[in-house]
């Protein structure tokens, strides 16, 4: 739905909905993450208004959006790095988004990034300025890639790898990234990232 929610889980047997915002009734919530007192909400393409909205959450009884942004495009998911918000869209042409987020009330686009072909962004995570991992729906280019934002207004690529199915999730961690895909053979898959430019699939599991 185009709702927001805040579950109390104080008892994890039986949580409850504390609270509700309707965001709009255009589009479909796809995902949330946090930062200090605030909620960054994304959404599915709106064709009557915004698809990412910034939520103060510091009563959490009463929720309130304090700025919303517009892109015409799905925003399927966020990371957040210091003061910058990075958007993995479903723009042909800016793929990646960068925000200034330091003032809550009123992000700023700070840069893009155009990746090969029409392929969506479907996940991303801001580990350091030079690792970006993003992923890809699955095409003809690859999935995987490892940018350097350090230059917002110039974002480039250090690495990328076709695993020839979607990604929809990414953990990086050590020289390691975990990806959740859709391919049906190999739905978890782990590749070694210490070198952006050779990258090295360690292993799968083919989950039932």
């Amino acid at each position: 739905s185009g709702d927001f929610f805040v579950v109390n889980v104080a008892n994890s047997a039986a949580p409850s909905v504390q609270s509700k915002l309707n965001l709009h009734s255009g589009a479909k919530g796809r995902y949330v993450v946090t930062k200090g007192s605030y909620a960054f909400v994304t959404s599915s393409l709106n064709a009557s208004g915004e698809e990412l909205f910034v939520i103060n959450i510091s009563d959490p009884s009463a929720p309130s959006v304090v700025a919303a942004l517009e892109f015409g495009a799905d925003i399927n998911e966020i990371s957040i790095l210091g003061t910058t918000a990075y958007l993995a869209t479903s723009s042909d042409t800016k793929e990646l988004i960068l925000l200034d987020i330091t003032n809550r009330t009123s992000p700023v686009e700070i840069g893009s990034y155009n990746a090969s072909g029409a392929a969506d962004g479907k996940s991303i995570y801001a580990k350091t300025l030079r690792r970006i991992y993003f992923g890809r729906n699955v095409s003809s280019d690859d999935e995987l890639l490892i940018l350097d934002a350090t230059n917002p207004s110039s974002i480039t690529l250090r690495g990328s790898i076709s695993i020839a199915s979607a990604i929809f999730a990414i953990m990086p961690v050590g020289t390691q990234v975990f990806l959740g895909t859709d391919d049906t053979n190999e739905e978890f898959q782990n590749f070694n990232v210490q070198n952006p430019s050779e990258i090295q699939q360690l292993g799968m599991i083919n989950l039932s």
